[in-house]
């Protein structure tokens, strides 16, 4: 119950709270924190493309296709 009332809460903290941004506009905290969220979730792809094709390379598997996709 606990987990579920601070996951929600801290949803619609971030839904109902507004930040001001570097030239001082209201900007809505889910925006704020969106951009950082998109931001790591592509250097986490990023990295987990780079691990996978490492490890092709390494056991001598077909590694040319994965390594195309991330030039």
């Amino acid at each position: 119950m606990f987990s579920t009332l601070l996951a929600d809460g801290t949803s619609t903290l971030l839904i109902v709270i507004t930040l001001k941004n570097s030239a001082g506009n209201p900007v809505p905290a889910w925006k704020i924190f969106w951009q950082t969220f998109g931001a790591s979730n592509q250097l986490l792809a990023a990295l987990a493309l780079i691990a996978v094709t490492i490890w092709l390379f390494n056991t001598a598997k077909n590694w040319k296709a994965w390594l195309v996709s991330f030039i």
